[in-house]
C-alpha cells in the first residue's frame, strides 16, 4: 500500500521509512482518522503532537500505526470537546444577544404607541436617573455575561 503524500515530508522530517508503514497492521483505518482530523481543521499543536508521535515510534520502534491512532484519536475528542462547546455556548451567546436589544426594543414600542420614552430619559431628573442606572446596570451585565462565557470557553482546556 503507497505512502499518501502528504505524509513523506513528515516521515523524511522524522526519519521513519516509508516501509514501516505499509507494513503496518490497519494503515487504512489511521489513514482515514487523519483525513478527517486534517478536514477538520487541525492546529499547530495536532501538527506537532502528530509528529512527536512519529519520533517516539521511529526511536523505540512501537508500532507506528497504533502510536498514531492513539495520537489521532486524542486530537479527534478534543476537537469534537470544542466543538461541543461552541455549540452549547451557541444559546447563551444569542440569549445574551437579545437580552441587549431589549431597551431599545423598549423605547420603540414606547414611541410607537404614543408615549414619549427619549423625552421622559433626556428631560427630567427621574429619567436621566433611571437612564443613568439603567445604562449602568446594562454594561454591568454585559461584562458579567462575557465573563461567564469566557470562563465556560476555557472549561476543559
Amino acid at each position: 500500500m503507497p505512502v499518501p503524500g502528504w505524509a513523506v515530508p513528515v516521515l523524511t522530517e522524522v526519519g521513519v521509512s516509508a516501509s514501516t508503514i505499509t507494513s503496518a497492521r490497519d494503515p487504512t483505518r489511521w489513514r482515514q482518522r487523519l483525513r478527517r482530523w486534517r478536514s477538520r481543521g487541525a492546529g499547530r499543536s495536532d501538527v506537532a503532537a502528530a509528529l512527536a508521535a512519529c519520533r517516539l515510534a521511529s526511536r523505540t520502534g512501537a508500532p507506528l500505526a497504533e502510536v498514531i491512532d492513539v495520537v489521532v484519536g486524542g486530537i479527534a475528542e478534543a476537537v469534537e470537546a470544542e466543538e461541543l462547546r461552541r455549540t452549547a455556548l451557541a444559546g447563551p451567546r444569542a440569549t445574551a444577544r437579545l437580552l441587549a436589544w431589549l431597551p431599545v426594543g423598549g423605547i420603540a414600542l414606547g414611541t410607537m404607541l404614543g408615549a414619549d420614552p427619549v423625552g421622559v430619559l433626556l428631560g427630567g431628573s427621574v429619567g436621566g436617573l433611571c437612564l443613568l442606572c439603567g445604562g449602568v446596570l446594562f454594561f454591568a451585565g454585559r461584562r458579567w455575561v462575557a465573563a461567564l462565557v469566557n470562563d465556560a470557553e476555557r472549561a476543559g482546556r
